[in-house]
């Protein structure tokens, strides 16, 4: 039973110290972003890095834009406007057709199935009239 309890505290104490841990990491890493942050702010502050990550932010801001224009323009071009409505087509096609096929085997398996069941009801009607000449000639 002491056994027991001690495997008991063990894994107690190794949840609280793993507890412990994940906090402190937590903090740590909250105060490495805000000193991060609080660096950038000062360099920012400074006239030549300053105008440096100035200029890298419109950089990336005119890379932005210039990806979502080349981007519109594509869906504007006639040739690859065209193959996208050419896909969109052939797709919707492939659709109809395999809308059709399915129709078609749905028909086809009832067109089956009544007609195993006319056979059916024609073989009771003449297994009915067999009996009934069997009995009506004994």
């Amino acid at each position: 039973m002491e056994e027991n309890q001690k495997k008991g505290g063990l894994l107690d104490n190794l949840t609280d110290i793993i507890s412990d841990v994940t906090e402190k990491v937590g903090d740590v890493l909250e105060n490495i972003k805000d000193k991060a942050t609080e660096q950038y702010e000062a360099l920012k502050e400074n006239e030549a890095i300053g105008g440096i990550l100035e200029k890298g932010e419109d950089l990336l801001g005119k890379a932005k834009d210039t990806v979502t224009s080349g981007i519109d323009t594509l869906k504007e071009n006639e040739t690859v406007g065209g193959l996208i409505n050419k896909g969109e087509d052939l797709l919707g096609k492939a659709k109809d057709a395999v809308g059709n096929i399915v129709s078609n085997a749905k028909t086809t398996a009832s067109d089956a199935t009544e007609q195993v069941q006319t056979s059916i009801e024609a073989a009771k009607d003449t297994v009915s009239d067999a009996v009934k000449d069997t009995t009506d000639n004994a």
